[in-house]
């Protein structure tokens, strides 16, 4: 037997590096229209990020067993944080799947908010991941995490 992978979707190269970087790029592919190369639009994607950067900011009710944050979660603490790098075709914890209608503007609405609230926050809670984090590390997880859906959209300008 021969094991094929799947074939990954054709991805834009996007780097972000601010909470502003990631709102402007939002409001960009809303106003200019994009292209998807994967399986979620703006609205779906907005509302994915929104769900861990709202969590940063109020607390998380997920609990993971402090096994996994030491082993798999420093892990993916590395890579996602140090090499500022998120693999392609993890999949997507069920609290984190998108439920809203595909054309809803309330998500990139309330990405905007969010994000104001990030700018201005002097603590975030602890991942139950990746354990305590710094404003730096949660600024930069934020930004590839954002860069890693939004590179599945290409602007149509």
């Amino acid at each position: 037997m021969v094991f094929f992978p799947p074939k990954m979707a054709q991805r834009r190269t996007l780097v972000l590096s601010t909470y502003n970087d990631i709102s402007a790029e939002v409001q960009r592919l809303a106003a200019g229209g994009y292209t998807p190369s994967g399986k979620w639009n703006l609205s779906q994607i907005c509302e994915h990020l929104n769900q861990l950067m709202r969590r940063s900011l109020d607390g998380f009710p997920e609990k993971v067993p402090w096994i996994i944050r030491v082993t798999v979660g420093r892990y993916y603490r590395n890579q996602w944080i140090a090499k500022r790098k998120f693999a392609a075709g993890l999949p997507t914890l069920k609290p984190f799947l998108p439920t809203c209608a595909p054309d809803d503007p309330a998500p990139i609405a309330e990405l905007g908010r969010i994000i104001d609230r990030l700018n201005t926050a002097t603590s975030l809670h602890p991942s139950p991941f990746l354990g305590r984090l710094s404003l730096d590390e949660w600024r930069t997880l934020h930004c590839v995490h954002a860069a890693h859906h939004l590179s599945f959209l290409t602007p149509n300008n």
